[in-house]
Protein backbone atom coordinates (compact mmCIF):
# COMPACT_ATOMS: atom_id res chain seq x y z
CA UNK A 1 0.00 0.00 0.00
CA UNK A 2 1.54 3.30 -0.80
CA UNK A 3 0.67 7.16 -0.43
CA UNK A 4 1.95 9.09 -3.39
CA UNK A 5 1.15 13.28 -3.52
CA UNK A 6 -0.44 13.85 -6.91
CA UNK A 7 -0.96 17.50 -8.59
CA UNK A 8 -3.72 19.82 -9.19
CA UNK A 9 -4.15 18.55 -12.81
CA UNK A 10 -4.05 14.75 -11.82
CA UNK A 11 -6.25 15.44 -8.45
CA UNK A 12 -8.42 17.24 -11.14
CA UNK A 13 -8.69 14.08 -13.27
CA UNK A 14 -9.79 11.95 -10.73
CA UNK A 15 -11.92 13.96 -9.06
CA UNK A 16 -14.23 14.39 -12.68
CA UNK A 17 -13.81 10.20 -12.59
CA UNK A 18 -15.57 9.78 -9.07
CA UNK A 19 -18.96 9.04 -9.09
CA UNK A 20 -21.26 11.58 -8.27
CA UNK A 21 -22.34 10.67 -4.69
CA UNK A 22 -18.87 10.05 -3.83
CA UNK A 23 -17.66 13.48 -5.49
CA UNK A 24 -20.63 15.50 -3.42
CA UNK A 25 -20.37 13.97 0.12
CA UNK A 26 -16.60 13.81 -0.43
CA UNK A 27 -15.59 17.16 -1.94
CA UNK A 28 -17.46 20.00 -0.37
CA UNK A 29 -15.30 23.16 -1.75
CA UNK A 30 -14.26 21.38 -5.14
CA UNK A 31 -18.17 20.82 -5.43
CA UNK A 32 -18.77 24.53 -5.18
CA UNK A 33 -15.98 24.94 -8.29
CA UNK A 34 -18.21 22.72 -10.43
CA UNK A 35 -21.48 24.30 -9.28
CA UNK A 36 -20.17 27.63 -10.53
CA UNK A 37 -18.80 25.90 -14.10
CA UNK A 38 -14.85 26.19 -13.72
CA UNK A 39 -12.65 24.66 -15.82
CA UNK A 40 -10.59 23.14 -12.93
CA UNK A 41 -11.91 21.20 -9.82
CA UNK A 42 -9.13 20.66 -7.68
CA UNK A 43 -8.32 23.42 -5.25
CA UNK A 44 -4.40 24.64 -5.94
CA UNK A 45 -1.62 23.49 -3.40
CA UNK A 46 -1.82 26.69 -1.27
CA UNK A 47 -5.29 24.99 -0.36
CA UNK A 48 -5.44 21.39 -0.74
CA UNK A 49 -2.80 18.40 -0.69
CA UNK A 50 -3.93 15.69 -2.91
CA UNK A 51 -2.89 11.72 -2.45
CA UNK A 52 -3.89 8.55 -3.74
CA UNK A 53 -3.52 5.56 -1.96
CA UNK A 54 -2.38 2.77 -4.22
CA UNK A 55 -2.49 -1.02 -3.54
CA UNK A 56 -0.71 -3.33 -5.95
CA UNK A 57 -0.30 -0.58 -8.67
CA UNK A 58 -4.13 0.14 -8.27
CA UNK A 59 -5.06 3.80 -7.45
CA UNK A 60 -8.17 2.93 -4.11
CA UNK A 61 -8.46 6.08 -2.54
CA UNK A 62 -8.19 10.22 -3.35
CA UNK A 63 -7.65 12.58 -0.41
CA UNK A 64 -7.54 15.91 0.26
CA UNK A 65 -5.52 17.62 2.84
CA UNK A 66 -6.49 21.46 3.65
CA UNK A 67 -2.82 22.82 3.38
CA UNK A 68 -3.65 25.34 6.05
CA UNK A 69 -4.54 23.60 8.90
CA UNK A 70 -3.54 19.79 8.03
CA UNK A 71 -6.68 18.25 8.53
CA UNK A 72 -8.13 15.27 6.06
CA UNK A 73 -9.93 17.48 4.61
CA UNK A 74 -12.17 14.98 2.33
CA UNK A 75 -11.49 11.07 0.80
CA UNK A 76 -13.00 9.04 -1.52
CA UNK A 77 -12.68 5.53 -2.79
CA UNK A 78 -11.48 5.19 -6.41
CA UNK A 79 -11.42 1.42 -7.47
CA UNK A 80 -14.90 0.11 -7.59
CA UNK A 81 -13.31 -3.13 -8.47
CA UNK A 82 -14.73 -6.01 -5.57
CA UNK A 83 -11.50 -7.30 -4.73
CA UNK A 84 -10.93 -3.32 -3.19
CA UNK A 85 -14.41 -3.69 -1.09
CA UNK A 86 -13.22 -3.03 2.63
CA UNK A 87 -9.74 -1.83 1.69
CA UNK A 88 -10.92 2.06 1.82
CA UNK A 89 -11.06 2.16 5.50
CA UNK A 90 -6.65 0.42 5.54
CA UNK A 91 -6.30 3.58 2.90
CA UNK A 92 -7.57 6.13 5.68
CA UNK A 93 -5.39 4.54 8.03
CA UNK A 94 -2.47 4.61 5.99
CA UNK A 95 -2.84 7.85 4.65
CA UNK A 96 -2.84 9.07 8.19
CA UNK A 97 0.63 6.79 9.54
CA UNK A 98 2.39 7.70 6.60
CA UNK A 99 1.05 11.26 5.56
CA UNK A 100 -0.77 13.12 8.19
CA UNK A 101 1.28 12.23 11.23
CA UNK A 102 4.92 12.98 9.95
CA UNK A 103 3.44 16.39 8.09
CA UNK A 104 1.57 17.07 12.17
CA UNK A 105 4.86 16.53 13.26
CA UNK A 106 7.14 18.54 11.11
CA UNK A 107 5.16 21.45 11.64
CA UNK A 108 4.64 21.30 15.89
CA UNK A 109 1.13 20.45 15.12
CA UNK A 110 -0.46 18.06 17.99
CA UNK A 111 -3.87 16.83 16.30
CA UNK A 112 -5.75 17.27 13.48
CA UNK A 113 -9.40 17.22 12.68
CA UNK A 114 -11.64 14.98 10.34
CA UNK A 115 -15.15 15.14 9.42
CA UNK A 116 -16.95 11.82 8.97
CA UNK A 117 -20.23 12.67 7.37
CA UNK A 118 -21.66 9.78 5.62
CA UNK A 119 -22.65 6.37 6.39
CA UNK A 120 -19.37 4.86 4.83
CA UNK A 121 -17.42 7.62 6.61
CA UNK A 122 -18.48 6.58 9.39
CA UNK A 123 -17.57 3.62 9.59
CA UNK A 124 -14.04 4.30 8.48
CA UNK A 125 -14.01 6.22 11.86
CA UNK A 126 -15.28 3.08 14.27
CA UNK A 127 -12.41 1.08 12.23
CA UNK A 128 -10.00 3.41 12.87
CA UNK A 129 -11.00 3.79 16.72
CA UNK A 130 -10.64 -0.07 16.88
CA UNK A 131 -7.46 -0.19 15.02
CA UNK A 132 -5.62 3.51 15.73
CA UNK A 133 -3.25 4.40 13.21
CA UNK A 134 0.46 4.18 14.59
CA UNK A 135 1.24 7.85 15.68
CA UNK A 136 -1.99 8.64 17.33
CA UNK A 137 -2.38 8.49 20.88
CA UNK A 138 -5.98 9.23 20.63
CA UNK A 139 -9.12 10.04 18.84
CA UNK A 140 -11.59 12.24 20.31
CA UNK A 141 -14.96 12.66 18.95
CA UNK A 142 -16.87 15.89 18.79
CA UNK A 143 -18.24 18.08 16.64
CA UNK A 144 -15.61 16.23 14.36
CA UNK A 145 -13.11 13.82 15.53
CA UNK A 146 -9.82 14.80 16.94
CA UNK A 147 -6.56 12.60 16.09
CA UNK A 148 -4.10 13.22 18.83
CA UNK A 149 -0.32 13.02 18.16
CA UNK A 150 1.53 10.87 20.06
Amino acid sequence: MNCTQIDQGRADSLLKELSEQSFNQAFHVEKERKERKEPIWALPSGERIYYTVSIEGTDVLLAGINSKHLNLSSFAKLAEEEQFNGQGRRCVKKLIETVLVPLCKNNNKKNFDVLFTSDEGRKVLCYLEKNVPAGIARITRSTSCRFHIE
